[in-house]
């Protein structure tokens, strides 16, 4: 990954959730805007936010993983693992990808399908067709994009998600300001939910048309 990809992940994925959570903290406690803003928002203030945008960002990360680990449990899995439960591809696409693991793995049993794979084998190719395409000359910047966007949407529904139980808790959740955050929950959610499925048939298609 080089500089570029991880500027934009962290300007997306980290910065841009921790940039929602911290507006969400000045609505809900308006005095703390003093530590950014005194006679204007000078640019010691701006950047003093940002930072601290960074550092909600990484800690919302860690309602993000609650979050991807509830919501995909109601849908067998993650989407990469969608592909052996016969829910993703086309039968054709099946047998293309099944004939590339075969050339492009070094496995020592392979099955006759890839339904036939178990979970941990299956979490195993997944990573090794991760690492094939990172090490191709291959570009693989549409699958960058749709883990970025995946990563992004997790971290403003986590924000949100936040920031509706501080409501709760300080007893600041108008029904009004209630309806509006679940509807962008619902949201991000589903672009989260999206861009997931996006992302592991891009890296069957890109896995499939490597040349080694």
């Amino acid at each position: 990954m080089n500089n570029t990809k991880l500027d934009f992940y962290q300007i997306f994925g980290v910065i841009a959730p921790g940039t929602v959570f911290l507006l969400g903290l000045l609505f809900l406690f308006p005095s703390i805007k003093i530590i950014f803003i005194n006679d204007g928002l000078s640019i010691g203030g701006f950047g003093l936010f940002l930072l601290i945008s960074y550092i909600m960002g990484n800690l919302i990360q860690s309602v993000g993983n609650l979050l991807e680990k509830i919501w995909w449990q109601f849908f067998g899995g993650m989407p990469t693992n969608w592909i052996i439960k016969n829910k993703l591809l086309t039968n054709t696409q099946k047998k293309l990808l099944m004939k590339h693991i075969s050339e492009k793995i070094d496995i020592n049993q392979l099955p006759k399908s890839l339904e036939n794979f178990n979970e941990d084998e299956w979490k195993y190719i997944v990573g090794q067709i991760r690492t094939i395409i990172n090490s191709s000359s291959s570009k693989s910047e549409r699958l960058f994009i749709f883990n970025s966007t995946y990563g992004l949407n997790r971290g403003i529904a986590s924000a949100f998600i936040t920031i509706l139980v501080l409501l709760i808790i300080v007893n600041k959740a108008k029904i009004q300001i209630v309806i509006i955050l679940i509807l962008l929950i619902v949201m991000a959610l589903y672009r989260m939910h999206r861009f997931a499925k996006h992302y592991a048939k891009e890296l069957v298609n890109q896995f499939i048309n490597i040349k080694l």
